[in-house]
């Protein structure tokens, strides 16, 4: 048996939620405007893999559910260290299910229009709209580091919406009340004996802020992170 060290951790990013959700890499013409994310925090459920390249043979790598911090700056560590207690058979690993929660957790500001708009504990849902989650303050206002922030810039929730009418999700996803479930197949990994594996993780949360106007309503909304990885074995 092989103990398993960031082999999977990257596969935590193959969200694959929803198309509303956008990569990092740009801002999506959709939004108003795009920011870094100071905080994004990802709930991991579940982990299985096989070698048969289905469910059958299946070994649950982690069952523990953690939250992971994607903004900090020793994220791909700490994703690493979920399956770092983990052992596996040597083989090739053809197969994933993953399961993710549905509700994300944020926080963040942007500047557009000469405003800042940031994820508030208490939104302005008078000016913004109802069921919004941000405020706004004159740019310059706060420097949003340590003290010199607004009393009620917080970490707020993100949940991905059901699918609408007529939308098919992607091959192999279903979606319970409270989570993601995805199969995948477009991955492989080789556990072998007397080679260690280790992947070095970087994550990209550029642009996953995005202010949107939705309807009367101007919301903040959570796109999709994007992630490097690089695959040392010895």
């Amino acid at each position: 048996m092989k103990r398993l060290n960031y082999c999977f951790a990257v596969f935590i990013l193959s969200f694959c939620l929803l198309p509303s959700l956008s990569f990092a890499r740009d801002c999506p013409r959709y939004a108003l405007a795009c920011g870094a994310a100071v905080t994004y925090n990802v709930t991991m459920n579940k982990m299985e893999v096989s070698t048969s390249g289905s469910s059958t043979n299946a070994v649950t790598i982690v069952s523990s559910p953690q939250t992971f911090d994607i903004a900090a700056a020793n994220a791909g560590a700490v994703v690493g260290s979920w399956f770092s207690g983990t052992t596996l058979a040597p083989g090739t690993y053809n197969w994933m299910r993953r399961t993710v929660s549905r509700t994300f957790t944020a926080k963040g500001y942007l500047t557009y229009r000469g405003n800042v708009y940031y994820t508030s504990s208490n939104p302005d849902t008078a000016t913004y709209g109802r069921g919004t989650n941000l405020r706004a303050v004159a740019a310059g206002t706060y420097t949003f580091v340590g003290s010199d922030a607004p009393a009620d810039y917080a970490v707020v929730s993100f949940s991905i919406p059901d699918p609408p009418g007529g939308f098919s999700l992607p091959t192999g996803m279903t979606m319970t009340s409270t989570e993601v479930i995805q199969e995948d197949t477009s991955n492989t990994m080789t556990i072998a004996i007397g080679v260690s594996t280790t992947m070095r993780i970087i994550f990209n949360v550029q642009n996953t802020l995005q202010l949107q106007q939705v309807g009367p309503v101007t919301m903040l909304q959570l796109g999709e992170p994007d992630a490097s990885a690089t695959i040392i074995s010895q």
